[in-house]
């Protein structure tokens, strides 16, 4: 039997786009059975009801805790709190308290670095936008924590200075399933996941730096505080060290975090 297939690979220019995948989206699978439910499946059907402000949220925890009962492993009950804070938090200040009670969860359970590091910068968000309660100057310690214990999350990755361009995956054909060409294209795209995933976690990193300068630019006795609250939370002195001197050249910079 003769084997002709055609692999087309692309080169990605924009930020964040994801490789090609022969893949059916979600919504072109055939239903599955309760029994036969995925992770994957279960959490694109959470995404599938939002609204923005007009979701409905009971109808969205109904389906939460359904899943919730039928997937017990952390890793998979972090992916499912990571995708109902994710949702809060697009909301805004209306969702603030249920966005930081979600994040905290999810913090405890959700795998992936760049997730984890989502959740701190959402859990910080929500305070500042009225979650919980407290003196300006409790919730602005409050909001640094979150921030500074992400940002140690980070900073032990030992993350480049500079994020990596996305490598080319370039376009072949082949009619031979053996051609060691192949095993390049499986590397090649190894590659630019692992590029993608090391942008996100540079462009997080920078958004926890930004808003930490930015709560603390204005503030008296910023510098003790900040000693104070990294020396209490990240162990690690050289660690601890380097944070500081981050935050303290991101204050010096007056530009608002995007």
């Amino acid at each position: 039997m003769r084997w002709t297939f055609t692999l087309s690979l692309w080169l990605f220019a924009a930020v964040g786009a994801a490789p090609p995948t022969t893949q059916p989206s979600p919504s072109s699978r055939p239903a599955s059975k309760p029994s036969e439910l995925r992770l994957e499946d279960g959490i694109y059907r959470l995404s599938s009801l939002t609204s923005g402000t007009k979701t409905d949220f009971a109808n969205l925890n109904k389906e939460a805790e359904t899943l919730l009962q039928q997937f017990t492993k952390p890793a998979d009950q972090g992916e499912i709190y990571y995708t109902l804070t994710s949702i809060n938090a697009q909301c805004g200040p209306s969702r603030a308290g249920e966005t930081y009670k979600l994040s905290r969860l999810a913090i405890q359970l959700v795998v992936g670095p760049a997730k984890r590091l989502r959740m701190y910068i959402y859990a910080g968000d929500s305070i500042q936008e009225g979650a919980g309660n407290g003196q300006p100057a409790i919730r602005r310690r409050a909001v640094a924590i979150l921030y500074i214990k992400g940002l140690a999350e980070a900073e032990a990755l030992h993350l480049p200075a500079i994020a990596p361009d996305l490598p080319v995956v370039p376009k072949y054909e082949v009619s031979d399933p053996n051609d060691p060409i192949i095993k390049e294209h499986d590397k090649a795209l190894e590659a630019w996941d692992r590029a993608a995933e090391i942008r996100e976690l540079i462009a997080e990193r920078k958004t926890l730096i930004g808003q930490i300068a930015w709560i603390y630019r204005n503030v008296k006795a910023a510098d003790s505080e900040l000693n104070e609250i990294v020396k209490a939370n990240v162990p690690d002195a050289l660690l601890a060290t380097k944070i500081v001197v981050e935050i303290e050249g991101a204050i010096a910079r007056p530009e608002r975090p995007k």
